[in-house]
């Protein structure tokens, strides 16, 4: 089982910048309704997500220069979660992720040597620990959560805190503030909106729905103007009752063994989409 915590992070952060105010349309207020694992949840989340990530050449050109080791990168590998989580007004959290089947496998014929090794079935992430068990319940391993899981969580919280009073007239307010700070604002058809801002050693850049009141993608550029990261996101709907139904991750970065520019790409699909948030 493999466990991304940058994924689950970026999940959370995505979610909470799509959503704009609208509590009385979008979630109830029965607090009962979110308790999980005896916690009370602030926000919760509950999906299945199957994710191909492959790594292809920034140029299509260059794909008979990638090396060996590139090459087998290159294959797709596909896998399935089930993810339940649960934060707190105070910045606990529980964090469930359970291994599932993928619905559309990509299986490449390897010569393996023979693993005994249990395999991991679900990981839980509770504050400062996390324990992976087996299919049947049994215990396998337990360890500390490190230190930025726990603090990255936290000012999800804090961040989530800040947002609420998050609507329209605010996300127009921002679009003004960064044209007049010399941000460089971008007007679309239908509502959409870019906005690019520098602090000298990054540039992002935000691509803005502002008649739905969704993020639909990032940029981050490095100080010399190159692509790092991206992510664009397909969502259903508008603020009153967003879904996301992919979401797109790409790392750019130049290959120590083929020594050109490549693309980690991570695609990744949702099902099943449940999500409760008693703040914003």
């Amino acid at each position: 089982m493999k466990y991304n915590k940058k994924f689950l992070l970026l999940v959370g952060g995505i979610l909470i910048t799509i959503i704009s105010c609208n509590k009385d349309n979008l979630f109830t207020t029965d607090r009962s309704s979110m308790k999980k694992n005896g916690l009370v949840c602030a926000m919760s989340m509950d999906y299945e997500v199957e994710m191909v990530t492959i790594l292809r050449p920034e140029d299509g050109n260059d794909l008979e220069n990638l090396s060996d080791f590139d090459k087998i990168e290159a294959e797709p590998k596909v896998f399935r979660d089930k993810v339940s989580f649960c934060l707190t007004e105070s910045g606990e959290f529980d964090i469930s992720v359970i291994t599932k089947e993928p619905l559309n496998p990509y299986n490449v014929p390897h010569e393996t040597l023979p693993d005994d090794s249990p395999e991991v079935y679900e990981m839980k992430i509770e504050n400062e620990t996390t324990r992976f068990y087996d299919e049947q319940g049994n215990l396998l391993n337990e360890t500390a959560t490190d230190a930025e899981t726990v603090a990255s969580y936290q000012e999800l919280m804090s961040i989530m805190q800040q947002m609420e009073t998050m609507d329209a007239a605010t996300i127009n307010n921002m679009i003004e503030t960064a044209r007049n700070n010399g941000s460089l604002v971008l007007e679309l058809d239908n509502g959409i909106v870019g906005i690019q801002s520098s602090d000298g050693q990054q540039t992002v850049e935000i691509l803005m729905d502002t008649n739905r009141l969704l993020v639909l993608g990032i940029s981050i550029y490095d100080e010399n103007n190159v692509l790092q990261k991206r992510i664009m996101l397909d969502i259903q709907g508008d603020h009153t009752a967003p879904v996301i139904l992919s979401m797109l991750l790409q790392d750019f970065e130049t290959s120590p063994t083929s020594n050109i520019r490549v693309i980690r790409e991570t695609q990744m699909d949702f099902d099943n989409f449940q999500y409760f948030n008693s703040i914003l």
